[in-house]
């Protein structure tokens, strides 16, 4: 069985790092690896040479690229006894996705995840044959990332299994078909219902929602509700000893996912698991470099709490009282220190 309604790539501009806070660098991660030059230099779809191949969803931090049916397909992949999921080209058992390119890191974890416990299968056609291979092999490497810091042995089966036009076997199509859909009453049920047949019939329509968490990571966080003592592999932003509580970090992220909190004359660091996309902004602008990324195991607790992950005492410059970013002695700022001619070579 298949979705619903066909999947279709959206630009989504409010979920877009480039339009959520200035930086030098801007995000290009989907124009260039979208492997036929479908996007523009505004980001928009040209949807003549758009195949739906999903590789710029894959590479995409922050939903700025999406599939109109991910919230269908995250909740088939939750709610599934076995989920299957398959490309147009591979056997139609289980639910359709664009191709396998449109899994993400966050994704793959879920699909992951559910293995341990389940029997969960990806179908693919012969991707060595198919004009989107190179979305698929960006997909395959967001899967290497997910699965490098798992610690028990990986149950995920991945098969090539091209379409023959032979229908597949009524027993297993029952088992991977989508559960039927959670009983609802009043109007709350109706309106969820209203809104998701609008998406079906104006895919666009998905586009009008902007969310602070990514929808796979949406899924991630759900899964994990239902088994709030297990650890699962994220790449965390971890702030080591060398940090100069200057809060650039916090300023240049586009998710909010660091803020920073003064209380009592400290700095406190605040960290959002659930918000971060791992865009490495802040680790990019860390002047100590102290700053990584780095793969962390969590709980639901952590992935959706708020992190601590450092309290530091703001220095101010011995002479004028200004800010200073840095630990060097004396605490001077540049400029009392350019005053000084000895401190040529030192601060300066």
């Amino acid at each position: 069985m298949t979705a619903m309604n066909t999947p279709r790539l959206i630009f989504h501009a409010g979920n877009c790092l480039n339009n959520k806070k200035p930086f030098a660098r801007q995000c290009r991660l989907c124009v260039q690896y979208c492997p036929h030059d479908a996007i523009g230099g505004d980001y928009r779809i040209d949807r003549a040479k758009c195949t739906d191949c999903g590789a710029c969803m894959s590479v995409c931090p922050s939903d700025g690229m999406l599939d109109s049916a991910q919230r269908a397909t995250g909740e088939y992949l939750l709610r599934a006894a076995a989920p299957v999921l398959h490309c147009p080209a591979a056997q139609p058992l289980g639910w359709e996705i664009p191709c396998i390119g449109v899994l993400d890191r966050d994704a793959w974890t879920v699909l992951l995840l559910r293995a341990e416990s389940a029997s969960v299968r990806v179908f693919t056609g012969d991707c060595a044959r198919c004009d989107d291979r190179q979305a698929c092999a960006v997909s395959v490497k967001a899967l290497q990332n997910a699965a490098a810091g798992w610690e028990e042995p990986l149950q995920l089966k991945i098969e090539i299994r091209p379409d023959t036009g032979t229908p597949p076997d009524a027993a297993a199509a029952a088992q991977a078909a989508p559960p039927p859909p959670k009983e609802g009453r009043g109007f709350r049920a109706l309106r969820a219902a209203g809104r998701q047949k609008l998406k079906e019939l104006l895919p666009g329509a998905v586009a009008a929602e902007t969310g602070a968490v990514p929808e796979t990571r949406r899924w991630l966080l759900d899964f994990l509700a239902g088994e709030p003592e297990r650890r699962t592999p994220f790449l965390g932003v971890r702030i080591g000893g060398e940090c100069t509580d200057c809060c650039v970090c916090a300023k240049v992220c586009p998710q909010d996912a660091l803020t920073i909190v003064q209380q009592e004359g400290k700095i406190r660091h605040i960290y959002e698991s659930a918000r971060c996309v791992q865009c490495r902004r802040c680790e990019e602008v860390c002047g100590p470099q102290t700053l990584k990324l780095e793969i962390v195991r969590l709980t639901h607790k952590y992935l959706t709490g708020k992190i601590l992950l450092r309290e530091g005492v703001p220095r101010c410059c011995a002479q004028c009282g200004a800010p200073i970013f840095h630990k060097k002695e004396p605490g001077l700022c540049l400029a009392c220190a350019r005053k000084d001619p000895a401190m040529r070579g030192v601060l300066y």
